[in-house]
């Protein structure tokens, strides 16, 4: 009956801490977007003189490696540079955790869009 509890409360463990991880992470990329990205990105990720990162509408995607990559590497020929010097790969993951946690947030949208409906980058 013990081994019965002790393993229900490990498994209990195991199945809570990834969700406390996420939070954790979402509010350490918020924190860490507000200082870094918010400039260009706006508050809250809705856009400036950078695109809105709330909704569907981009050219290179709104998954966790789509967003990943382009902090990573910046976008050529446009104002989006590369972080890969400035931010750790720990930084880079809990800003993306935060802007894939900010997905299909902004259902006003403003921003200037193209023929496809995509954001102009």
């Amino acid at each position: 009956m013990i081994a019965r509890t002790v393993i229900g409360a490990f498994a209990a463990l195991l199945f809570c801490a990834p969700a406390d991880a996420d939070e954790t992470a979402i509010e350490a990329g918020k924190a860490l977007f507000s200082t870094h990205c918010t400039s260009c990105h706006g508050i809250g990720a809705r856009g400036a003189a950078g695109p809105n990162l709330t909704d569907a509408a981009t050219y290179h995607g709104n998954g966790f490696d789509d967003f990943f990559n382009v902090i990573l590497n910046g976008v050529k020929d446009k104002p989006m540079e590369a972080w890969r010097e400035r931010l750790t790969v720990a930084e880079i993951e809990q800003i993306c955790a935060y802007l894939v946690h900010l997905q299909e947030t902004n259902t006003n949208a403003t921003e200037a869009t193209n023929e496809l409906g995509r954001y102009r980058m």
